[in-house]
């Protein structure tokens, strides 16, 4: 059958426009709320988009491990996150924070950036499979992003659960 997709956000304004964004119908819902509260329901697919690096390491911990728990057998799981490098620590908080000023000082805490060992580790001990890993670059002053090979800043990893 056709899949459902559900997005869930604490930001209220993010779910007002990603309800504007995609071609609304019962298949597709956006939802307030906290991604800890998942209820019962097991998901295909689960992606935690630029999310992970503004909780306390603790807390990304405990998503990724409630997350993993509702993903079904052969399911999929996407994190994109910030690397704690020293480049990122001078792409998003010197450069987008301070230089650009395309984010509000102090949007990011560098200690709580995630490294792909780290999160790999998680997923890993909650019995996922690594499939793929993949940088993300980003210019902000043209507001322009591109995949790459570097893993120093911004990036993807994807993680399968067995079906067995």
């Amino acid at each position: 059958g056709e899949r459902e997709i559900t997005g869930i956000d604490y930001d209220e304004e993010k779910i007002l426009t990603a309800g504007h964004c995609f071609s609304k119908n019962e298949k597709i819902r956006f939802l307030y709320g906290d991604a800890m509260d998942f209820g019962d329901v097991m998901y295909d697919c689960i992606i935690m988009a630029d999310m992970l690096h503004y909780l306390q390491p603790d807390q990304q911990s405990a998503l990724v491990i409630k997350a993993l728990a509702h993903l079904a057998p052969g399911g999929l799981v996407l994190a994109s996150t910030i690397n704690r490098t020293l480049r990122s620590y001078l792409a998003a908080i010197v450069g987008a924070e301070l230089i650009f000023r395309v984010l509000p000082r102090g949007t990011h805490r560098w200690a709580q950036f995630v490294r792909p060992a780290e999160l790999q580790h998680c997923a890993v001990a909650c019995g996922l499979v690594p499939v793929e890993r993949r940088g993300m670059a980003y210019l902000p002053a043209i507001h322009r992003a591109w995949w790459t090979r570097s893993l120093s800043v911004n990036y993807i990893a994807s993680f399968g659960k067995p079906s067995t």
